[in-house]
């Protein structure tokens, strides 16, 4: 593994983090924008897998599906058990986002998103940590 590729999937992890402190602040908003909420819960996801996929030098296409995304992981069992959820996140990438695509998630969506987001980074982090030897 390349020095280049840990610190590359270091980035993708940090990009990940910072979207969901993003997330997390949102959705504690009286009537805050829980479309936002969403957004962010799947680019925590996304960003995530394109760091293992990173670490594991496995190139990926540009893409916001996460269920395109995941196929590229058969090394990671744990994130078997999210792909229901990668398939219900992957809308929030773009059809939160624009008008005339767009939805607003319920709170109960919202809350659901950024849990599986924060299940999904921690397994990305304990990863890194194994397959690098240092913390992310």
């Amino acid at each position: 593994m390349s020095v280049n590729n840990v610190e590359l999937a270091r980035l993708w992890i940090e990009k990940a983090e910072n979207d969901l402190v993003s997330a997390s602040h949102l959705i504690k908003l009286v009537d805050g924008p829980l479309d936002n909420v969403c957004f962010h819960a799947q680019q925590v996801v996304e960003k995530s897998i394109k760091g293992l996929l990173t670490i594991h030098q496995v190139e990926f296409i540009k893409t916001h599906n996460l269920l395109l995304l995941d196929l590229c992981l058969p090394f990671i069992p744990d994130l078997d058990d999210y792909r229901e959820q990668f398939a219900e996140m992957t809308v929030y990438a773009v059809e939160t986002r624009y008008p005339g695509d767009f939805f607003m998630p319920s709170q109960d969506e919202a809350k659901f998103a950024l849990g599986v987001a924060e299940e999904v980074l921690a397994i990305v982090k304990q990863h890194f940590t194994e397959k690098t030897g240092e913390n992310k």
